[in-house]
């Protein structure tokens, strides 16, 4: 069994990486937006 400080931890870890990714996938759609709005 897990204490919270390290489930909080690792909790915290999760949140950071889905907001990473979630972050660059939107700034990949704005790119290819960018390239479309070019063509």
């Amino acid at each position: 069994m897990m204490t919270d400080s390290a489930t909080d931890f690792f909790n915290h870890l999760r949140h950071k990486l889905e907001n990473l990714a979630s972050s660059s996938i939107l700034k990949r759609q704005g790119d290819l937006a960018c390239i479309n709005a070019n063509f």
